[in-house]
């Protein structure tokens, strides 16, 4: 079965409230200076217990109660939301992360029994999760996947 998805929205995801001016830049711990510069990927799969079919309301819904719970989330983990300054620190400027949503036309059971390398570019944010991040890259990217049956998946990528 070919996987075809599309992309929902994409958008930025700010905090919702501003990061203190005193807070503005983040130094970088002494390990993460010396590991080198890379972007970590993570993924979450999520079935959907209730079984039943994938709706549009469900994913705008969804998609609604996740963008506010991040923003709200953002403020307290506020480096997120900002870029890469150097290998010393991040500017927490608040330009918040993006956040993008995108539909696949497959269950989310038969991409993981048959997993097929090509289909997986589909799940994952490019270019960015295979760039080296550098003065200003974004620290996070959030990219969820809805699938039909509504299941779902979440890719996060972070510095």
């Amino acid at each position: 079965m070919k996987m075809e998805g599309e992309i929902i929205s994409r958008e930025h995801i700010k905090p919702s409230s501003p990061t203190p001016l005193e807070q503005r830049t983040h130094k970088l711990s002494l390990l993460d200076q010396i590991v080198p510069p890379i972007y970590v990927p993570l993924v979450l799969y999520y079935p959907n217990l209730e079984n039943t079919p994938m709706d549009p309301d469900f994913i705008s819904h969804t998609t609604q109660i996740l963008k506010q719970s991040l923003s709200s989330t953002l403020t307290r983990f506020y480096p997120l939301a900002g870029r890469i300054k150097d290998k010393l620190s991040i500017d927490c400027n608040d330009e918040g992360l993006p956040f993008v949503v995108t539909k696949f036309n497959t269950r989310l059971s038969d991409f993981l029994k048959n997993p097929d390398a090509q289909a997986c570019r589909g799940h994952i944010p490019s270019p960015l999760t295979w760039a080296e991040p550098g003065p200003g890259s974004n620290v996070a990217l959030i990219q969820v996947n809805f699938f039909e049956w509504r299941r779902s998946c979440w890719f996060t990528v972070l510095a």
